[in-house]
């Protein structure tokens, strides 16, 4: 075999593991919870908002632990074992989810998983971007995206077609472990730099910008995230739709959200303006949950999934791309810490949307993220980009293989 071939086939080696990875892990357990909503709601006799604690506020507790305690150690873990990690934690988090008898064994489930997740998020990231750089970092992104959507249609057609919600958590356990067995032994990390310790609560609390890029990154990162954890539910609560249908909706959201991201970035490549991309996004977006908020007839899913599928995804690779400019002398800290806001975002905002469904009050849920979008939209009208030193501190890039 040729060295060009060799190296050809480590880069498809190395795109199937990341995208197996994110789409396994971190993707795939932030979708299945939300197409059996109803069913653990009565099994265990507990209300939305308790399954909504399920859905959201347990895994992205995990995500944010692990964002925190790998921002502290992830340089003296080697990313090759913290990988391994994630997939048996995500496999044994599920599995205690499917044979748990108790709601408390689906509470350590989502623990397990969301740590699992977090640590997939983190190390997965620094994985995708050492083997292939940019690109295979995107491919990265759009396996999380797909896994959100896949769940979200497997677990409505098998919920409509009267097959036991355990049954889709065992599938979710088996998706774990389908990159575990191409992960390499060993990933080399060249060294980061050097950033300064003390005083990043302040600075980043102090900063406009930061506050901005936190903003954004709440509304492009996390709110599809809670809208996924209800849509299903929501769409096939009224008389119009069947829970597959339902799910179909969420998977096509989802799934136009991934091609939409890599038009983001596309746009955001060939010049066009970032103020418009992030207004103008935002602003559809917003639109798109006031129609959610008003209807849940079909026509109405068909809107919301055209309008969600690009609003929220056009100003999607502006975060990144800001994100470790927002604090200069530190951005791996500062994107490090943005990322934690985001995801500690769904904790609390989960369970009381899901409180507010079991109530009779989805319009206000729902418009209630809308206006959070529209201010996030204002407050990028007034952006200044960030622009790029002459020698950004950044990120490591990769070596094509």
């Amino acid at each position: 075999m040729t060295r060009g071939k060799e190296a050809a086939l480590i880069r498809e080696r190395s795109g199937l593991t990341v995208f197996l990875l994110s789409a396994g892990t971190a993707g795939w357990n932030a979708g299945n919870v939300g197409p059996v909503v109803a069913p653990l709601s009565d099994e265990f006799s507990v209300s939305l908002a308790a399954i909504g604690l399920l859905a959201g506020t347990y895994f992205f507790a995990g995500i944010v632990a692990a964002d925190i305690a790998g921002s502290a150690w992830a340089r003296r873990i080697a990313i090759g074992p913290a990988l391994r990690v994630c997939c048996l934690l995500c496999f044994g988090g599920n599995l205690l989810f499917a044979l748990s008898p108790e709601f408390a064994g689906l509470v350590g489930g989502r623990l397990l998983v969301g740590v699992g997740a977090g640590i997939a998020l983190l190390f997965g990231a620094a994985f995708a971007r050492e083997v292939g750089g940019v690109r295979t970092l995107g491919l990265f992104g759009a396996g999380i995206t797909l896994g959100v959507a896949a769940p979200l249609a497997l677990g409505s057609i098998l919920e409509d077609a009267g097959v036991d919600w355990r049954v889709g958590f065992g599938v979710s356990a088996a998706m774990a472990l389908t990159a575990l067995p191409l992960i390499p032994g060993e990933v080399p990390r060249p060294p980061r730099p050097q950033e300064p310790r003390q005083g990043l609560l302040r600075e980043a609390l102090t900063s406009a910008v930061w506050w901005r890029l936190e903003l954004l990154a709440i509304s492009v990162l996390t709110i599809p995230l809670v809208i996924g954890a209800w849509l299903v539910g929501y769409l096939s609560g009224g008389d119009e739709m069947s829970t597959a249908a339902a799910g179909g909706f969420g998977f096509a959201l989802f799934g136009l959200s991934a091609v939409m991201r890599d038009v983001g970035g596309r746009l955001s490549a060939a010049g066009v303006s970032p103020k418009l991309l992030a207004v103008g996004g935002l602003l559809i977006a917003s639109a798109s949950l006031v129609v959610l908020a008003e209807s849940r007839s079909v026509i109405a899913a068909c809107v919301v999934v055209l309008l969600a599928g690009v609003g929220f995804s056009l100003p999607y690779p502006l975060f990144y791309d800001e994100g470790e400019r927002a604090l200069p002398d530190r951005p791996l800290a500062g994107l490090g810490l943005l990322q934690v806001g985001s995801n500690a975002f769904p904790i609390f905002a989960i369970p009381l949307i899901g409180e507010a469904l079991s109530d009779g009050r989805e319009e206000l849920a729902f418009l209630s993220l809308a206006v959070f979008v529209a201010i996030t939209a204002l407050a990028s009208w007034g952006r200044n980009p960030l622009r790029r030193p002459p020698n950004p501190v950044s990120l490591p890039s990769a070596r094509p293989g």
